[in-house]
């Protein structure tokens, strides 16, 4: 809050609501019925509209879930599908149609690389208009997944962000904390071993993309680890697995949430996320561990996610959208960020970020890896094509 009834402003600033540490309070049937009433509460308060509302529908449970329940009360709703990401029938898309027939209705399917707007173009016009780079390439997708629900005529969706996050839906981050916890870690070795396996650019190989100017003026990533640290100490102990879920909600899931809304708001609809809501962020806080995550020690185990929430609704949806493993929409964004970075103009205006001793025999300021490793060259065809774009120079 500003007061500017003086001579200098004044500001107050105060927290009107604060996340819960877990409780375990809630388990077996008890949770099921919790998750239920508040994701049934949450999903009528985010239908609260003057306008028409849709669902984007992804193939998988949450979204699945929010559908089943919306379409109980609005037997016109609609559904928009992102299809073709790789050019293949890519399970997502399956998953959406077995479901919509399962509705009654189909799903409208909106084609990401065979848009009108081929996925660089929108990519660069992205970066362009929202001022930074992109985080994730399923931002192209969920850009022109929004454009075809503004163009049907409709101003909101309801999306399924936020279930992972608070219901532990992350199967391979999951592993790693446990991995992680079972060392009993400090909190900074933790985070430093989190962001080791998860990051695009993890610590140990930013010395290969990063000049050494960049990296005295980041600090060494040293506040990356210490908020990481902190996000995972304010749910409880390093050594306990439950805890990096406190990392997830306030570090990926504020990021995700932004990213929709940015999305979005490009295509002037507004994304509301009912997972992400305080009524459900208290209940999964206080469900036990074993009704959240209970993941065996080898194979894929679907099923071990997300436990309550799918135990919630398994009446309602299919199993075959139940039992199914959670799934990136398919974005081949190694080639789109290899095509970028082969751009002149893209290499010149990374040679101020990165090291000149990995650079190429011809004076390009990036080796061979960080073109065809996709973990290095989607963050660095991001940052080159920002400071083209912008005109920003990439100087520390």
């Amino acid at each position: 809050e500003f007061d500017l009834s003086g001579d200098r402003p004044r500001s107050r600033s105060s927290t009107w609501w604060k996340a819960p540490n877990p409780t375990s309070r809630l388990e077996g049937s008890d949770a099921i019925r919790e998750v239920s009433i508040a994701v049934e509460e949450s999903l009528a308060v985010h239908l609260q509209s003057d306008v028409e509302i849709c669902s984007l529908l992804s193939g998988g449970i949450d979204s699945a879930i929010l559908t089943t329940l919306a379409a109980d009360r609005h037997p016109g709703w609609r559904t928009f599908t992102a299809v073709g990401g790789d050019r293949t029938e890519d399970a997502d898309r399956a998953a959406a149609r077995l479901f919509a027939t399962h509705l009654g209705r189909p799903t409208i399917e909106v084609p990401v690389i065979d848009a009108d707007e081929g996925p660089l173009d929108r990519w660069s016009r992205m970066v362009s208009t929202l001022g930074v780079p992109l985080g994730t390439p399923n931002e192209i997708a969920i850009n022109a997944l929004a454009e075809a629900v503004r163009d049907a005529g409709i101003k909101v969706a309801i999306s399924g962000e936020g279930a992972d996050e608070l219901f532990g839906g992350y199967e391979p981050v999951l592993r790693i904390a446990e991995a992680v916890a079972a060392t009993s870690p400090s909190t900074e070795a933790a985070a430093a071993m989190l962001l080791q396996s998860i990051a695009w650019i993890p610590p140990s190989r930013q010395g290969e993309v990063l000049s050494p100017e960049w990296m005295q003026a980041i600090g060494h990533h040293e506040a990356l680890i210490q908020e990481t640290a902190e996000s995972i100490e304010s749910n409880g102990s390093a050594s306990e697995p439950r805890s990096y879920l406190g990392w997830l909600r306030t570090v990926n899931l504020s990021g995700l949430l932004g990213r929709l809304n940015s999305a979005c708001m490009l295509a002037s609809v507004e994304a509301r996320p009912p997972f992400a809501d305080r009524r459900i962020a208290e209940v999964a806080a206080a469900i036990r561990t074993q009704d959240l995550f209970d993941l065996p020690p080898h194979g894929p185990a679907p099923t071990s996610t997300k436990i309550a929430l799918r135990r919630a609704f398994a009446d309602r949806i299919p199993d075959a959208i139940t039992t199914r493993p959670k799934a990136s929409f398919p974005m081949p964004f190694a080639p789109w960020a290899a095509e970028v970075m082969g751009r002149d103009e893209i290499m010149d205006a990374l040679r101020p970020l990165m090291p000149r001793q990995t650079s190429d025999s011809d004076g390009s300021p990036c080796g061979t890896p960080c073109i065809t490793d996709p973990m290095l060259a989607w963050p660095l065809a991001n940052l080159g094509l920002w400071s083209v774009r912008t005109g920003v120079a990439l100087q520390p």
